[in-house]
Order: C-alpha cells, then sequence, then structure tokens
C-alpha cells in the first residue's frame, strides 16, 4: 500500500500536475475509487490478522506468502488457550480432538470457504502429531527417560531418513511422511530430558533464528533475484556459487532479524504483559 500512495505521487509528477499537493490528492482521489485499491488493503487486513483468503493464484496464502502456515498455528493457538477454560491437564486432549474435527470437516466441504480449504491442505495433521508425542513422552518421562537414551538417536536419525524418503518418493510415502517428523520430535525430546543437548552457542543461535529464516529467505532471494540480473554467479538456480552466497545471505539475514527484531519484541511483551517462559518439562497445573 506504500508503493501505491508513493506511485500515486510519481503519477501526478509524470502526467504534468507537478509534485503539488493539489496533484497528489487527485491522483491519490483516483486510486482510493478503484476497486483494486481496496481489495490490496483488505488482504493486508486479513494478512495482519491471520484470516485467510483466496489469493490471485488460487491459493488460501496471505501477502506473505509463506505465512500460510503461521496463520494455521494462531488457529491451534487460540483453540488451545479456549480448551485452557475447561481444565489444564485436559487441554491438550481436547485440543487434539478439536483439531481432528476441523481436519475431517475441512476434506468433506474443502471448497466452502478458504479457513477449510487450508485446513484440508494436511498440514494440520502435524498439530495432532505434535500432542501425541507430547502423551507419549510424559509418560516415557514417567516410567524412567534414561532407560530409552540410547535408542532415542537412532530413532531420531531414523525420523530423518524415513522424511527424506517420503518426500524423494511422495508417490509411495502415504501416511510415513507425517511419521517422520514426529519421531524426530519425540527422539528430541527424549535425549533433552536426559541431558543430551547441544551446548554450541552458534548452534542455538541458528536454531533460534530458524523461525526468522522461513519467514524472510523468501524476500532475501527475490532481492538477490534482482542483483543476478547483472552478476550471473548470483543465480543461486544454475550456480554453486549462486547456491552458497543465497545461503549466507539468508542465514545471516534470519540471525539479524532474530537479534535486532525478535528477541527485542519477545523481551518486551514479556515485560509488558509479566510473563515468563516455562522451563520444558514443567506441565500445567
Amino acid at each position: 500500500m506504500a508503493f501505491n500512495i508513493y506511485a500515486a505521487l510519481r503519477l501526478a509528477s509524470e502526467t504534468g500536475g507537478g509534485s503539488t499537493f493539489p496533484a497528489f490528492a487527485a491522483s491519490l482521489a483516483g486510486m482510493l475509487a478503484t476497486g483494486a485499491f481496496w481489495s490490496e488493503f483488505s488482504q493486508v487486513i486479513k494478512s495482519l490478522l491471520f484470516i485467510p483468503y483466496i489469493n490471485h493464484l488460487g491459493n488460501p496464502h496471505p501477502l506473505l506468502s509463506v505465512g500460510w502456515t503461521l496463520n494455521m498455528e494462531m488457529h491451534f493457538y487460540l483453540c488451545f488457550a479456549l480448551m485452557l477454560n475447561f481444565k489444564k491437564t485436559l487441554a491438550p486432549g481436547l485440543t487434539l480432538l478439536m483439531v481432528a474435527g476441523v481436519i475431517a470437516l475441512a476434506r468433506w466441504m474443502p471448497e466452502s470457504s478458504p479457513f477449510f480449504t487450508l485446513h484440508a491442505s494436511g498440514y494440520p495433521i502435524y498439530f495432532c502429531g505434535g500432542i501425541f508425542v507430547y502423551y507419549l513422552w510424559k509418560g516415557m518421562e514417567s516410567s524412567g527417560l534414561h532407560q530409552w537414551k540410547w535408542i532415542a538417536v537412532p530413532a531420531a536419525l531414523s525420523g530423518v531418513a524415513l522424511y527424506l524418503a517420503a518426500n524423494l518418493f511422495p508417490q509411495r510415502a502415504g501416511a510415513w511422511i507425517q511419521a517422520g517428523p514426529v519421531i524426530l520430535v519425540l527422539s528430541a525430546l527424549v535425549l533433552h530430558t536426559c541431558e543430551w543437548r547441544v551446548r554450541s552457542r552458534a548452534i542455538m543461535l541458528l536454531g533460534a533464528s530458524s523461525y526468522a529464516l522461513y519467514l524472510t529467505h523468501t524476500l532475501v532471494l527475490e532481492l538477490l533475484r534482482v542483483f543476478a540480473r547483472k552478476a550471473s554467479f548470483l543465480k543461486f538456480e544454475v550456480s554453486t556459487t549462486g547456491l552458497f552466497l543465497s545461503l549466507l545471505a539468508c542465514v545471516s539475514a534470519a540471525v539479524i532479524v532474530h537479534l535486532l527484531i525478535e528477541l527485542p519484541m519477545t523481551g518486551w511483551l514479556r515485560r509488558r504483559w509479566a510473563f515468563a517462559p516455562r522451563p520444558l518439562g514443567v506441565a500445567g497445573g
């Protein structure tokens, strides 16, 4: 939208109206009278409020296309928050039932609305898998997790291998494509509880920046495509050098966003609402 307003100012200048305020106001008024502007405005508001809509490509994606996963996450968090009003110890199970119900309903009538189109994608099943992992992990913990740590590493490697195989051979994957991440997360929780943990600050920083990487990598890659028009070695699709530089640029941008935006923002929110993250393994009462 900011670009549209800037374009209106440029249009007023280029059409002979000069850069005076009346010329800009006339150009801006003309732009505001178009349906395209208000359609874009509606998309901005829906994107900021995590409300799914069908974009011009026919997908239920927000303006930042990778944000479709964030939309599903926010719906899950809202569902979990509602279930906490019943009983905290039952909230995960109730959320599992509600999410499974939404998935079933979405697959039954996937074309009825952008919300159901989004949730018919198959990805919300990972929320159910995560809740299942939580209950399985708590059960293993109560029975003595130290007995399981020697199988957690091969299980984790098996989860990675299973997920990679499912992606390499999608026609044969079936439900196995969901099993890989579930096994990997469960293995990571077991190793964490057994205090087999990563201590490297660099690796921890990369892990903490991973979501910033997910949200910003498409923007960085599009910017690199612009530079690649002048420097062919930056074409990461065909150049090994370009691939390495694009990876470095994406990771660097993610770390910067994490340190300069994400951390200060979450710190302010914690101070503002006086809440702090709980240690892993502390269950709600």
